[in-house]
């Protein structure tokens, strides 16, 4: 099982901390509530029911476009649809993890959530960085 959760599960961290997937989930809104509880019910499945449950924290997933202003905090935390991509078909195909919580981000410069963890279990290593592809060196 993947579990389409959300970034926004962790975001009352401060800015400056960089999440890793086993910090305990601190929404920030409802929304990132209702996420954490998603991670609490496929953890549940993985550990009471024997199934295989990956939770995914998709982070800023959009498009950059041309001359669009973007925050270094949405930079931070973003997730192009190519590396979102091969980040689910990771997910699908893996077949050594029986239960974890992985991040979903590019390679940006700054990264609001490590990818160590998700590194390792999936040999996810993402192509694109917000901040270059917005035209920051």
């Amino acid at each position: 099982m993947v579990f389409a959760s959300s970034a926004q599960a962790v975001e009352g961290y401060p800015l400056d901390y960089q999440v890793r997937p086993d910090d305990a989930p601190r929404p920030k809104n409802l929304y990132g509530a209702s996420k954490a509880f998603g991670e609490g019910i496929a953890a549940y499945f993985a550990h009471q029911e024997g199934l295989s449950a990956l939770s995914v924290r998709l982070a800023n997933f959009c498009a950059l476009e041309a001359g669009r202003q973007i925050s270094a905090r949405a930079m931070s935390a973003f997730l192009s649809h190519r590396d979102a991509a091969d980040l689910l078909d990771r997910c699908i195909r893996v077949t050594n993890v029986h239960h974890a919580v992985v991040h979903g981000i590019s390679d940006n410069r700054y990264k609001r959530l490590s990818l160590e963890e998700t590194s390792r279990l999936l040999g996810y290593h993402p192509q694109d960085d917000a901040f270059r592809l917005s035209g920051f060196v």
